[in-house]
């Protein structure tokens, strides 16, 4: 199934090189595979084709997480958040690395809901450009 997934992609991307959601797709499908390093060169393509949109940087997020590049995987998640601020799953993976005792061994959702929050808060009283 998922061959067959790739090959349409690819298929489509051949006729649409400049489809951004194409691109991100197929990087997303090739990390599902853990092809990494195919993965990549289709979500910078993504990334330059979409750039208003936050999903290219947290799938670049996830190889950098795959990875252990945490400090990556941070830069990629802070941008993709600037570009989606209510996207709570793009939260979540940012505090996932940088607070990992809240989730294991188990998840604290108080700490979640306070965190949001407290974050939410402190974007609003930053200036706009920021």
């Amino acid at each position: 199934m998922i061959n067959t997934a790739l090959a349409t992609l690819e298929i489509a991307l051949a006729h649409s090189p400049n489809d951004g959601d194409l691109h991100l797709r197929l990087g997303q499908t090739l990390i599902g595979q853990n092809r990494l390093e195919e993965a990549k060169p289709h979500l910078e393509q993504a990334r330059a084709l979409l750039p208003k949109s936050p999903k290219p940087l947290a799938s670049l997020a996830t190889i950098a997480i795959q990875r252990n590049n945490k400090s990556e995987a941070l830069k990629l998640l802070n941008q993709a958040l600037k570009l989606d601020p209510h996207n709570y799953v793009i939260r979540k993976q940012r505090w996932l690395i940088q607070f990992p005792e809240k989730f294991h061994p188990s998840i604290d959702w108080a700490w979640q809901r306070e965190q949001v929050k407290k974050e939410m808060d402190e974007e609003k009283m930053k200036p706009s450009g920021n």
